[in-house]
């Protein structure tokens, strides 16, 4: 609330508003100059079961006073004004029953105005002729129905100018109409005045504090809003951008395969027909074009994970096959910069399920890697581990990464290496498949040079190798005897025919 009062007081002596936009409040009135969002504050403020109960009380204290009254007046004003204060309860009662029916649910302010000043009027009214010690008690009564306008939550404006008024009425009454003693005159007016001014800026107060959070409220929801819609469209354009290099390495694959086949077809021609340079030349284009196919078919491969395309086929693999099949694809690559690719066996050897494919397609793109940027004469081992989980890891002696690169490396668009002749698409791609396959991938920076790269997956994906063998030996018998019934029922067609 204290913040509240310090930007309200800002803002008044600069000759602003609080909040801009269509949240723009008026500083002395405190409405929203937006009628629509003065409308949905209205909304949320108010409050039918509160308004509903705080009038019902209203008419029950009219009514509980008037066994005071029995005390105080007369017999012959006691009558007129048991009518006044049991018609006001009536009335505050009714008020009460209506403002829980729906169509007044966007009238509780002016029902609670109308209530409010309904009370004021019988008890000025009631001023009017009472005598002696009953001025006082119904003066009295009047500052507890200020304090009953902030609990009933009418808006400060409309408080304000009921209190105002009341306030300007009761002056005339206590000077004009029913007269009362000049140091009374005095202290009356001026205690019913300060009660008006504290009960006013107490409820300006908290409706400060409310209409701030309100607004406080709406702008957060408006940028959430705003930020779920930017949401949907950068997923759109990362979607459309995924079709589009999609389609793209579709049609630039197509002329590569033709490239790539008559290099192969124009060198394996006899000798004496092609000239050595020319071979040169042929061999070039096809070691260039093998590569840039590579490339594209991993702009692909990242492309359709991007767009949620790449569809997994798990399957009981051999992990040590399918390790020692990409180190052979890749030894004579790493043998043109003298680098040494070896491969260790676990000890133990198990089956996993997994996609093959997209496994041997991350393992191609981490040696590849690993060939680039491990200087000549380096090393670089691949190997698989079984502990509570499968880690297939690739290690090299090569250039390493600084703490910034591994930040940024799986970001797509930047290039860790210092040549320029890298598709830096390779460790995205790799962890795609790692998460397609409930694994994830960590990469941890040699200090002496070089780095590991890790693709860890659940243990539910290991299969003991004797496990697999017995099931093979369990389900084997079954197969055989569904095939067997098969040939039975073929040849008997087969009679039957």
């Amino acid at each position: 609330m204290y913040k509240s009062i310090k930007i309200y007081f800002e803002r008044l002596f600069t000759g602003s508003v609080i909040a801009d936009g269509k949240y723009r409040l008026n500083i002395f009135t405190l409405f929203f100059y937006d009628k629509a969002v003065e409308q949905q504050y209205r909304q949320t403020a108010n409050d039918p079961l509160s308004a509903c109960l705080t009038l019902a009380i209203g008419a029950a204290a009219f009514v509980l006073f008037d066994l005071v009254d029995i005390y105080m007046l007369p017999e012959a004003q006691h009558y007129l004004s048991s009518q006044v204060r049991y018609i006001t309860a009536a009335l505050l009662l009714a008020g009460a029953i209506i403002s829980i029916k729906p169509y007044f649910q966007d009238k509780i302010q002016e029902l609670l105005l109308s209530c409010c000043g309904l009370a004021n009027f019988s008890v000025l009214f009631l001023l009017c002729y009472v005598d002696g010690d009953a001025r006082s008690a119904y003066y009295a009564g009047l500052t507890v129905i200020f304090l009953f306008q902030h609990f009933a939550r009418l808006e400060f404006l409309y408080g304000a100018v009921a209190s105002f008024v009341v306030c300007g009425v009761y002056a005339y009454v206590s000077i004009a109409v029913n007269p009362i003693q000049d140091v009374y005159l005095i202290s009356n007016n001026l205690f019913l005045w300060m009660a008006f001014i504290a009960a006013s800026a107490t409820h300006f107060m908290f409706e400060l504090r409310d209409r701030t959070n309100f607004i406080q409220r709406s702008e957060l929801q408006d940028t959430n809003v705003e930020v779920g819609a930017l949401l949907l469209t950068a997923e759109a354009a990362n979607d459309s951008k995924a079709q589009f290099l999609a389609i793209i390495s579709h049609e630039l694959r197509t002329p590569l395969n033709a490239i790539i086949g008559f290099s192969e077809l124009l060198s394996s021609t006899g000798e004496g027909e092609v000239t050595p340079r020319v071979m040169d030349y042929l061999t070039n284009i096809h070691d260039n074009g093998n590569d840039l196919y590579i490339a594209i078919s991993r702009i692909l491969d990242f492309a359709k994970g991007q767009y949620n395309a790449v569809q997994v086929n798990d399957k009981i693999t051999d992990v040590n096959e399918m390790m020692q099949a990409v180190v052979q694809t890749m030894r004579n690559k790493a043998a043109q910069k003298s680098i040494t690719l070896q491969m260790e066996r676990p000890v133990e050897e198990y089956l996993v399920k997994l996609d093959q494919r997209l496994i041997m397609q991350a393992l191609l793109n981490l040696i590849s890697n690993s060939i680039k940027f491990t200087p000549r004469n380096g090393k670089i081992t691949v190997s698989a581990a079984y502990k509570n989980s499968l880690k297939i890891s690739v290690t090299d002696t090569g250039i390493g990464m600084s703490p910034e690169a591994l930040d940024a490396v799986f970001n797509a668009t930047v290039s860790h290496a210092p040549t320029t002749d890298i598709i830096g698409l390779g460790l995205p791609f790799v962890k795609q498949v790692a998460e397609m396959h409930d694994g994830h991938l960590q990469i941890q920076a040699i200090p002496d040079g070089g780095t590991i790269v890790t693709m860890e997956f659940e243990e539910q994906r290991i299969i003991r190798k004797g496990d697999a063998d017995a099931m093979q030996q369990q389900i084997l018998p079954a197969l055989l005897a569904h095939k067997q019934r098969q040939e039975m029922v073929i040849s008997g067609a087969a009679v039957n025919l």
